[in-house]
């Protein structure tokens, strides 16, 4: 894809399209909170076309010249333009109209990191030539304002270490980060190596393992996304490499219970190495001032029980809502679009629809960072989650062809070979990828298909010769009343 593609794909993008892309679910949420003022969709056009369609001449103008003009304040061109030629060369990206979602990965995605904010956002331009091993970091980490926070925050260490093992070579380059959240980014060199999904952490001090958790986001994304509870000084990052193989990259859904367990033989086999790598964050991370308020008072009763809010934790890189919910009969499943809201209106949704079951019925969500003035602060959200402890589980007689009774009005529909199909009346009945038999012995579920607006959800099943066959219910839908706020500090 050439950049005259590229420019006619931007020229090209329907209103429809265009409103998928800047739907809240989507880029609003990640750019809206800093830029209040202007209409998202044309100042996105318009850059998308001006940055591409710059007349080659200026191609060879400096970096330092390109930020000495205030009128322009972008990341060099060519860097621009060889970035995103390396990055469709490598995925091989095919443009179709019909599938928005390569629109939003494969083109956005891409561009709006070094076009969008390096233009909406001139701080994050200096970042970029200022810092120049963060290159590397922001060229991966799209999509997060939590990450664009700390780095104009300048919560960013150089970190340079190399650790080396049987032909392979990994490097910390940099980290970004706070109290609430680290971007690790790191190289890995050796022939057909590969990274293991797997990050473990050490506390220094005690040689103990820490309840964090390393997410690689996804191939060719050189960083590792640490969610923590803590943040602590001096750490080991334990990494495990392999030699790579085409089967590590199937999402593991779509593999049977045969293909599973041999993936998981090779990839004992192909493991080369397990390196441990030493850190210590410096102040520009570490001691950073994390705002911690405990709320109290606050609650909202409803059919379900009480819902309440009880802690809050403020940091650049992320927010996050301690709330829980106080019942005899459900439990607290999740929340619905949840917000935090200033007192001047500005919106701090969720980066991921990122939350974590602590305890005692309490659940920890995490939403954006930055806010930098707490007076007024108020939660919002669309509703909660919840399961009932009653119809936890949903039981179907295959000998017999009926379902036991239950709270949900949940009913059969029919049973075609290896195919359930159920009748959930109730809007939003999420069920769990699984299911286990009479005995307790799982079932493989292979595809769970719903369908709202027939009221319908079809199990297909890799076969059924139990008598019986147990669902579990991940969560049941329950709506706030419009317009549901709860102010948390005055």
């Amino acid at each position: 894809m050439n950049e005259k593609d590229i420019l006619n794909m931007v020229d090209n993008i329907s209103e429809d399209d265009l409103s998928i892309i800047m739907d809240k679910t989507y880029t609003k949420r990640y750019i809206e909170n800093s830029v209040s003022d202007y209409n998202e969709k044309e100042i996105i056009r318009e850059k998308l076309h001006k940055k591409i369609n710059l007349d080659t001449k200026q191609q060879g103008v400096s970096q330092q010249n390109i930020i000495n003009n205030k009128d322009s304040q972008m990341v060099n061109l060519e860097d621009t333009k060889l970035n995103l030629k390396r990055k469709y060369k490598k995925e091989k990206v095919t443009w179709k109209n019909k599938v928005i979602n390569n629109l939003i990965k494969s083109v956005v995605a891409a561009m709006l990191v070094f076009v969008v904010s390096v233009n909406i956002f001139p701080d994050l331009a200096l970042a970029l030539v200022k810092i120049p091993v963060l290159n590397k970091l922001i060229e991966v980490v799209t999509f997060d304002k939590g990450f664009k926070n700390v780095v104009d925050n300048g919560n960013i260490q150089e970190v340079n270490t190399t650790i080396e093992d049987k032909g392979v070579k990994f490097t910390v380059t940099t980290i970004a980060g706070d109290d609430l959240k680290l971007w690790i980014g790191y190289e890995l060199q050796g022939e057909n190596s590969t990274l293991g999904k797997v990050v473990k952490f050490k506390n220094e001090a005690n040689g103990k393992e820490l309840p964090w958790i390393g997410y690689i986001p996804e191939e060719g994304k050189n960083y590792i996304e640490v969610h923590m509870d803590r943040l602590v000084k001096d750490f080991k990052m334990e990494v495990e490499i392999y030699k790579d193989d085409p089967s590590f990259h199937i999402p593991y859904s779509e593999l049977d219970e045969k293909a599973r367990s041999d993936v998981k033989q090779l990839i004992e086999k192909n493991k080369i190495t397990t390196l441990n790598i030493p850190i210590s964050l410096n102040d520009k991370i570490y001691n950073k001032d994390l705002r911690v308020f405990n709320i109290q008072g606050k609650e909202f009763k409803s059919e379900i029980g009480t819902f309440k809010i009880e802690k809050l934790e403020l940091a650049e890189s992320r927010s996050r809502v301690y709330c829980k919910l106080v019942s005899e009969e459900n439990e607290l499943a999740g929340v619905l679009v949840p917000r935090l809201v200033d007192g001047e209106g500005k919106d701090y949704s969720s980066p991921y629809d990122s939350e974590k079951y602590i305890d005692n019925n309490t659940l920890c969500l995490e939403l954006s960072g930055g806010i930098s003035s707490i007076k007024g602060l108020s939660f919002t959200c669309n509703g909660l989650k919840y399961i009932n402890k009653k119809d936890k589980h949903i039981t179907i007689d295959l000998k017999n062809k009926r379902i036991e009774p239950n709270n949900l009005g949940i009913s059969l529909i029919s049973i075609v070979s290896s195919n359930i199909i159920l009748n959930v009346p109730k809007y939003g009945v999420e069920f769990k990828l699984e299911a286990k038999n009479e005995k307790g012995s799982n079932v493989e579920v292979k595809e769970i298909r719903t369908e709202f607006s027939k009221e319908t959800v079809e199990f297909k099943f890799k076969e059924l010769k139990a008598e019986k066959i147990i669902l579990d219910v991940k969560s049941v839908q329950y709506n706030e009343p419009k317009g549901f706020s709860m102010r948390l500090i005055d």
